[in-house]
């Protein structure tokens, strides 16, 4: 039988609906988000990650938006290419849309 999405990604798609091609699948234990058939961000024990490189993962360092991190035999792993969301875009659909776009754009 097929998991449920978690709320979260419920919120997104419904926040994001109207962009190209939305659709979310299961992924190593979490969800991936994809923009016509692209991914964009993850979705990992109830926090969203974009998936970032260069000048972009950089600014959201600085911003306090931490890494995806996981434990492995006892020791954290650090995946930089996955970085926290900032928490005031679900406050506001605007600038979760523009997060959004700037992400997919910089890919």
């Amino acid at each position: 039988m097929a998991q449920a999405r978690p709320e979260l990604v419920e919120f997104l798609l419904s926040e994001l609906d109207g962009m190209d091609a939305l659709t979310a699948r299961r992924f190593f234990g979490g969800w991936q988000i994809l923009s016509a058939g692209r991914q964009f961000a993850i979705v990992m024990k109830g926090t969203l990650f974009f998936r970032v490189g260069g000048l972009l993962r950089d600014e959201m360092a600085a911003l306090g938006c931490p890494p995806f991190s996981y434990t492995k035999h006892g020791a954290e792993v650090s995946v930089s290419k996955y970085m926290s969301a900032p928490e005031e875009l679900f406050d506001d659909p605007d600038l979760l849309i523009h997060w959004v776009q700037r992400v997919l754009s910089a890919a």
